[in-house]
């Protein structure tokens, strides 16, 4: 599977449980991927290229129902860098902007959303 074609899979496979309204680990979209990535990766990897697709799209972002397998929640740097500024990401309001994005995501109609094109992702991914 070439690099970009993972970050489309990763973003199909979130769009599948957004529907259903489930979170997904990082250990299960590590799998999707054939364990080629270790968890502890995907953010930077795959999640940040999708969160870039969705906010410049102005999408509910879904990477935010990507969690922790140990405590059911985002990992340190769920945020995007250029809001981190002065927000620990562990602080209650934190919790409430996650829940509240999570829920976005969950009732938004991801129906006719289009995969990320390669245009979309090329300068916003590294392999």
């Amino acid at each position: 599977m070439e690099y970009l074609d993972g970050i489309r899979a990763v973003f199909e496979f979130l769009v599948q449980h957004a529907e259903t309204r489930r979170l997904v680990t990082y250990d299960e979209v590590s799998a999707l991927l054939a364990n080629r990535t270790p968890a502890r990766s995907v953010g930077v990897m795959y999640l940040d290229p999708i969160l870039k697709v969705c906010r410049r799209r102005g999408l509910p972002w879904l990477t935010v129902i990507v969690v922790r397998r140990d405590t059911r929640r985002p990992g340190i740097n769920w945020l995007p860098e250029d809001l981190k500024e002065g927000i620990d990401p562990r602080c209650p309001a934190a919790k409430l902007l996650w829940t509240k994005m999570k829920h976005e995501v969950f009732i938004y109609d991801w129906t006719n959303v289009p995969l990320p094109t390669q245009d979309e992702l090329v300068g916003s991914s590294t392999p």
